[in-house]
């Protein structure tokens, strides 16, 4: 079941969270959406988040997209009839975590996109691909497209958890949807 809300910001949606973005060519949503999600719900998600970020303040965001990392404007996104937007907030989440996230994020400003590791996650999620190598050949074939000094959206979020100490994973070669799924997350409420 899904909740579509309008975004408020400090309400629905806050700074240091994460967000995730679903895109569709059919009109689908525009605006916030919860939905009941736990690991036993996994078929409660429509679709496979293509995008994820983290929010700086009202309407804004900061992710790695084709420019680099850079700010992003969520207003646009939450405006999409062809996107819903998703946001998660770590378990371990305090001022303190707060403001070790935006730190960070506004660290990495600047820092260029990694076209090379895209590249490899869309050869690596080819059915081919997918049939012959097991999951952990796949892991250390991505390595190979992995550039040490750029980043693609889910690497970036997943690096500035680790610094802001939301989580000890430090494998940051993980799909949006990955990252979405990951155990640093609060699970989704059933009663918004």
């Amino acid at each position: 079941m899904f909740l579509q809300l309008d975004p408020v910001f400090g309400k629905n949606y806050k700074e240091g969270q994460v967000y995730f973005v679903y895109s569709t060519k059919e009109p689908y949503s525009k605006g916030i959406s919860f939905f009941t999600y736990n690991k036993e719900e996994r078929n409660n998600i429509v679709g496979t988040p293509t995008h994820c970020g983290i929010c700086i303040g009202e309407n804004t965001g900061i992710a790695a997209l084709d420019d680099g990392v850079i700010f992003e404007d969520l207003g646009k996104i939450f405006q999409d009839k062809n996107k819903r937007i998703f946001f998660r907030e770590p378990i371990l989440f305090d001022e303190e975590t707060r403001n070790l996230i935006l730190t960070y994020c506004k660290y990495l400003l600047g820092i260029e996109y990694d076209w090379k590791l895209a590249a490899g996650i869309g050869i690596c999620n080819t059915t081919l691909v997918r049939t012959l190598l097991s999951p952990v050949k796949i892991k250390k074939l991505l390595q190979k497209f992995n550039s040490e000094d750029k980043l693609i959206c889910s690497e970036f979020v997943m690096y500035v958890m680790y610094h802001a100490e939301v989580t000890t994973d430090n494998d940051f070669l993980r799909t949006p949807r990955e990252v979405f799924e990951h155990r640093m997350f609060k699970e989704w409420k059933k009663n918004l």
